[in-house]
């Protein structure tokens, strides 16, 4: 038997498309770095900490709940890279690799809340929902999770398995509201 590791491939090919007058883009955006954190009973990572296991790029950390975080990055993780990252924390936290389960979708744009916010329950104006802000939620019957990534910007992390459904979904959402087709 040959000593060979499955060839992984992305439930969406990174592509971009926006909307002809420019008021919404979507992207499924190219291989990154997911990672999921847990802290250990009784300890806490310190945010420096948290920040320094993905590329420490603004809204790199991501709450999940108060002992729980998703640390996302643009650039992929070797394994090594990972294994020696989360020593770093080891004696406050858990670190495990999720990026194979999950699809990052960007929807940006001036329009891009509005059209956020006819699926998901979250109040997106940015008051309530300011960039950084985090959430886990659905959107429809898929369970994202959320961020506010800059003023007209969000990012979409998605279950592999639902990932290319969304994606439909937002393109013809984007289409309807644009009153054509969307340019790639």
């Amino acid at each position: 038997m040959a000593d060979t590791a499955p060839a992984l491939r992305p439930a969406v090919a990174p592509f971009a498309l926006a909307a002809a007058d420019g008021s919404i883009r979507l992207a499924a955006l190219a291989d990154g770095a997911v990672l999921q954190v847990v802290a250990r009973r009784g300890r806490r990572p310190d945010a420096a900490a948290l920040a320094a296991l993905g590329d420490c790029g603004p809204h790199t950390v991501r709450p999940t709940g108060p002992d729980g975080w998703l640390i996302a990055g643009d650039a992929p993780l070797a394994p090594d890279e990972i294994r020696r990252r989360a020593a770093a924390i080891a004696a406050d936290a858990v670190v495990l690799d999720v990026g194979h389960g999950w699809t990052r979708l960007v929807l940006s744009g001036p329009s891009a809340a509005d059209l956020a916010a006819t699926g998901t329950g979250i109040d997106l104006d940015p008051a309530a929902f300011p960039p950084g802000a985090s959430a886990a939620t659905l959107y429809g019957l898929v369970a994202v999770h959320l961020t506010r990534t800059g003023p007209d910007a969000f990012e979409m992390l998605v279950p592999h398995s639902y990932a290319r459904d969304l994606a439909d979904g937002l393109a013809a959402a984007i289409r309807r509201r644009a009153g054509g087709s969307p340019t790639k």
